[in-house]
């Protein structure tokens, strides 16, 4: 006999990637179905980032298994790249 599985439990994950800055124009937020794909956005921002000269300062777990954050420093501007699982 087989059961049913509730919808809720097949459906992906909602995730979030968020650049945050000092400035009001220093602000991106993007949100994704499927942890992949907010991955893979979370560490090409911080890679976009790179390459316009910000120096990754400090990673870190916001909150276990639901959020993370890296800071970048680029002289005395300072941006954070978010990723969080919002389900």
């Amino acid at each position: 006999m087989r059961r049913a599985v509730p919808a809720a439990m097949i459906r992906e994950m909602a995730w979030t990637v968020t650049t945050q800055g000092e400035l009001p124009d220093d602000h991106e937020h993007r949100a994704y179905d499927a942890a992949v794909q907010a991955w893979l956005d979370y560490w090409g921002r911080i890679l976009e980032l790179e390459i316009h000269s910000y120096a990754l300062r400090s990673e870190e777990v916001v909150q276990y298994g639901r959020r993370w954050a890296c800071n970048l420093l680029r002289g005395p501007e300072r941006l954070t790249v978010t990723i969080e699982r919002t389900a």
